[in-house]
């Protein structure tokens, strides 16, 4: 066991890897650190084919995955050992995808008050049966469908102030 794997003495018993875990567990066996192993017999590493290290620099690691037609694990043995790097920004977008569309924001009174409450208490504009509508006259925290009025009535309870903005201004 010193010099071999664990998945080597699981092929040679023809035991399962969690058994040769717990008999090594069991006995008190620790590999000490830094001890190399060899290589698994039965998983054979694929060495580098010769287009690799002239052409792995223009391509993505998905694109060389597929034509070498090894695992991105393998890809990236490889670029280690032949000191190259994948083309990793190649087809890649750093554009953000909304999950909602973005709407104007409500500048109205009971819209700058809905928005006051949203960070503690989820809310949006839907119509009187609590269906979501954005062109709604109601506002819908939770169960409660509250009108215009008792929007701001309950955003002033939670310290609203509709003039902070003249005041800023002045």
């Amino acid at each position: 066991m010193a010099d071999h794997s664990q998945d080597d003495a699981a092929v040679h018993f023809a035991l399962s890897i969690s058994t040769v875990q717990r008999m090594c567990k069991a006995i008190g066996f620790k590999r000490p650190i830094g001890a190399k192993t060899k290589s698994s017999p039965h998983r054979p590493q694929h060495p580098a084919p010769d287009w690799f290290r002239r052409e792995a620099s223009t391509m993505t690691r998905a694109e060389a995955c597929q034509r070498a037609g090894v695992s991105q694990s393998t890809i990236d043995r490889w670029m280690r050992e032949a000191g190259v790097r994948c083309n990793v920004l190649r087809g890649f977008s750093y554009r953000r995808q909304n999950a909602v569309p973005v709407r104007m924001a409500d500048m109205s009174l009971a819209g700058r008050a809905a928005d006051f409450l949203r960070p503690r208490w989820p809310n949006h504009r839907c119509d009187e049966d609590g269906q979501q509508n954005f062109n709604g006259r109601y506002w819908r925290f939770g169960t409660a469908i509250l009108t215009a009025d008792e929007v701001i009535e309950r955003a002033k309870r939670r310290g609203f102030d509709s003039d902070a903005w003249m005041r800023i201004a002045a």
